[in-house]
């Protein structure tokens, strides 16, 4: 609507919505470089890091996680 109101070609378009993403992008990566250090987003759990270590072991990140949990006694 807003394109045809103002005769905007298809690169002006695209300008526009580059501006907008870049300008949003920054935004978020101001306010996550502030928060940081105030340890706001706190410490990753064991199995998010395992996601992304490398896996030797098995290659599957989730059955190295399972494999890795002491086995529990079922009472019977």
């Amino acid at each position: 609507m807003a394109r045809r109101k103002k005769n905007l070609t298809n690169g002006d378009v695209n300008k526009l919505r580059l501006v907008v993403f870049g300008a949003t992008a920054a935004v978020f990566g101001v306010i996550t470089v502030i928060l940081l250090p105030t340890g706001y987003f706190g410490p990753l759990s064991a199995r998010v890091r395992g996601l992304f270590v490398r896996h030797t072991r098995t290659g599957n990140p989730l059955v190295n996680i399972v494999k890795s949990q002491p086995a529990t006694k079922c009472a019977v």
